[in-house]
C-alpha cells in the first residue's frame, strides 16, 4: 500500500503522466526538498510503483500501476485491518454516512 508521501507524488504523475523530479516536485502541494522527491521516487522505483528512463541528463519516472489499483489496494487494507476483512461491511459504513453531512471523524462511535 501506498504511504502518504508516495500517493502525493503519485497523483502527479497519474495527472500529468511520465515527469522529471522537478516536474514531480512542482505539482506537489508541498514543498519536499529535491532531493526528498529524488529518493522517495528511486524507492517506489525498487518497490515496482513506478519506472524510469535517463533521457539526457534526467530520469523520467512513470506510474506502473493505476489509481484504480492503488484504491483497490488501499480499500484492501483498510478492510482488513477495521472490518474484519470484509469489503461488505466497510461498503455498508460507507453507505450509511453517504448525503448525511456527517463528518466520519466526529461520529463519536
Amino acid at each position: 500500500m501506498l504511504t502518504d508521501r508516495e500517493t502525493s507524488l503519485m497523483q502527479v504523475l497519474w495527472e500529468t503522466g511520465p515527469c522529471t523530479v522537478r516536474e514531480v516536485r512542482r505539482g506537489l502541494q508541498n514543498s519536499l526538498a529535491y532531493t526528498t522527491v529524488q529518493t522517495t521516487l528511486k524507492r517506489m522505483e525498487r518497490k515496482g510503483y513506478v519506472s524510469s528512463e535517463k533521457e539526457a541528463v534526467a530520469h523520467i519516472f512513470a506510474a506502473c500501476i493505476s489509481l484504480r489499483s492503488a484504491q483497490i489496494c488501499a480499500l484492501n487494507s483498510l478492510a482488513e485491518r477495521l472490518f474484519r476483512g470484509s469489503i461488505v461491511e466497510l461498503t455498508e459504513v460507507s453507505v450509511s454516512f453517504a448525503g448525511t453531512g456527517r463528518d466520519f471523524a466526529n461520529t463519536g462511535s
